[in-house]
């Protein structure tokens, strides 16, 4: 039942949901009740196109040497302009070129002459196989002035293919840390057949992943508490990620800590908070901590300025999703929090956490 729940804080953002809902449908006629999304020309079909809105003022577009650009004009930052240039392929870590610049004080094209010359020169780029490059423009300026200037400094760029060095031999190539903290990796596998279709960016695949979000961040908590007070740990970092590949969804919990632990010991505590997590004793109380927490965040990213902006909307084009701003953001949470409850919370950490777990140890290591 959607509004069967005593917690006042989920009580209250179910019953603003509501009300919106309902002033809405007073509002607006019925022609024009349907969520506006912004059409997309066959130049602009790299984007995803779901159930899920770009944000109007955004405009994104294709250069004829497959330079990607996206366009986000904004009053918040009056002068200035966040540009970062992206390059990389999904699943792969990207490489992000930055500039913030008032125009003011300097034009527009010479801060992204600055920023091509950050990445290789004034007339080449070198991306490895398949690697995609994208433009991203966030701040005070016209669509038709940023569309002059992105032709005048990248339309003649080319684009120049080259293999990559492997993950392997970037590691190797790497000095290795001075410190490393001692660490624990709990790692596991869940198939798809389990969950909505994880390629496809939309109201529903979010909704199932913000229910997995805030049961791996119950998990988490549960394991923090757990080695702080049965491993007599000072301080423990635990955080909790996922990654889609080959069809299938991978989840990687991160335990660090302070002082070196009694390794088996650990490793016995994590596997027992675990498997008591994953046997449905989420409760309504965890769940109602976990949305408070997260629906502070949203909030606070309100006050986002243009270059955190910049860096969500690389990080979505990098990732194959829709970039919503956080004002939309805030909203798609209130309403997905509104149709959940711990029951949710619960059928995501069974899928998760019942496929064969990998425990890796990670010792404190030091040069």
């Amino acid at each position: 039942m959607l509004f069967a729940v005593s917690n006042p804080f989920i009580k209250k953002v179910k019953s603003s949901v509501l009300l919106g809902l309902l002033s809405m449908t007073c509002a607006l006629p019925a022609a024009h009740a349907a969520i506006e999304t912004l059409s997309l020309t066959p130049e602009q079909n790299w984007m995803p196109t779901t159930d899920l809105s770009l944000p109007r003022q955004m405009k994104i577009g294709t250069l004829e040497n497959h330079i990607r650009y996206v366009l986000m004009p904004s009053r918040r930052s009056k002068d200035a302009v966040a540009i970062r240039l992206g390059m990389g392929k999904e699943r792969r870590a990207q490489r992000l070129y930055s500039k913030q610049a008032l125009l003011s004080e300097q034009p527009l094209a010479d801060a992204l002459r600055e920023v091509l010359e950050q990445a290789g020169s004034n007339q080449t780029l070198i991306t490895g196989d398949q690697e995609e490059v994208t433009l991203i423009l966030v701040g005070d300026f016209t669509t038709r002035d940023a569309e002059d200037a992105i032709n005048g400094v990248f339309a003649d760029v080319k684009l120049v293919k080259k293999s990559q060095p492997s993950a392997t031999l970037l590691a190797a190539a790497q000095p290795e840390s001075v410190e490393q903290t001692p660490r624990i990796l709990v790692a596991t596998r869940t198939s798809t057949d389990a969950l909505f279709d994880l390629d496809e960016d939309s109201k529903m695949s979010r909704k199932e992943s913000l229910s997995r979000q805030l049961a791996n961040q119950v998990l988490a908590k549960r394991i923090e508490n757990a080695l702080v007070t049965d491993a007599e740990q000072e301080k423990v970092a635990v955080s909790v990620e996922e990654e889609k590949a080959a069809g299938r969804l991978s989840t990687k919990a991160l335990i660090e800590f302070a002082q070196q632990p009694d390794w088996m010991q650990a490793k016995d505590i994590i596997a027992k908070v675990i498997d008591y997590t994953k046997n449905g004793t989420i409760s309504a109380q965890e769940f109602s901590d976990q949305v408070q927490q997260m629906h502070q965040h949203l909030k606070a990213n309100l006050q986002q300025d243009i270059s955190e902006q910049a860096d969500e909307i690389a990080l979505a084009v990098h990732r194959k999703q829709v970039y919503l701003q956080p004002s939309d953001e805030l909203r798609l949470f209130e309403f997905h929090v509104a149709h959940m409850s711990e029951a949710d919370l619960n059928q995501s950490a069974i899928q998760i956490w019942s496929s064969d777990i990998a425990t890796m140890v990670q010792p404190a290591t030091s040069n």
